[in-house]
């Protein structure tokens, strides 16, 4: 391309403000209706299998999330003393002793 052509496009480029992105507005960019279906989700899978025993890997896979959703999931639900995390890592139904 020409250099003179080049350099008329720029002069031709009208500079607009930068506008603050919404969630520094304080706008929420997470979708609270998605996110307790999804907690009311996987409680219900491990109240229908009280057996059921995974690790964050394998929650991530059964569940379809990614990686940093899946870990603040499954600590939200240990947080509300409905999982509780055992010695290996491993995330259960968190059932009263017998």
């Amino acid at each position: 391309m020409d250099d003179r052509l080049r350099h008329q496009r720029l002069d031709e480029v009208t500079l607009q403000p930068a506008r603050p992105c919404p969630t520094y507005l304080g706008a929420e960019r997470r979708d609270a209706d998605r996110r307790s279906g999804l907690v009311r989700r996987v409680s219900h899978e491990y109240e229908e299998m009280p057996g059921l025993s995974l690790t964050p890997v394998q929650a991530r896979r059964l569940f379809g999330l990614r990686a940093d959703v899946c870990e603040r999931l499954l600590g939200e639900l240990v947080r509300h003393e409905l999982l509780r995390c055992t010695v290996n890592g491993r995330y259960v139904l968190n059932r009263p002793a017998a």
